[in-house]
């Protein structure tokens, strides 16, 4: 038995958001905020708006470090870019959209989590970077 069967599903996530915001890590802190910042607004988004529409309007982002996390967001839910992701969560059957959608947010956590410890961010300057971003 191969040690990731071994692990737990929130193990497995935890592992590989940690590696993911641990790359950016040394980073400045300005880095780390727009890199960090979807770990606190996309889970809001998609309660509010539902998966499709958050995941979306995330991706309409300009900065590298968005487009980035987005990027490491679909790795860590298994596919291989985000374009990949955007595509499954536009088509998928109303059962599998449900279970992305938990999936989805179940790993955000971890990236919520490590942006608070790795990053030292919190939401409040998640928050303030992103609203006050022009996306260009």
């Amino acid at each position: 038995m191969s040690m990731s069967q071994r692990q737990t599903l929130e193990q497995r996530y935890a592992t590989k958001v940690y590696a993911k915001a641990n790359a950016y890590s040394g980073e400045s802190k300005d880095i780390r905020t727009r890199y960090g910042n979807l770990a606190f607004t996309l889970p809001i988004m998609i309660r509010s708006a539902g998966l499709v529409q958050a995941l979306h309007f995330a991706s309409t982002r300009k900065k590298a470090e968005q487009k980035q996390f987005l990027e490491d967001l679909a790795d860590v839910l298994g596919y291989q870019n985000t374009q990949e992701l955007l595509d499954q969560s536009r088509t998928a059957q109303i059962t599998e959209y449900m279970r992305l959608t938990r999936q989805t947010l179940a790993v955000l956590v971890w990236f919520k989590r490590f942006a608070q410890s790795i990053l030292d961010l919190e939401a409040s300057e998640a928050t303030e970077s992103d609203s006050g971003e022009n996306n260009a």
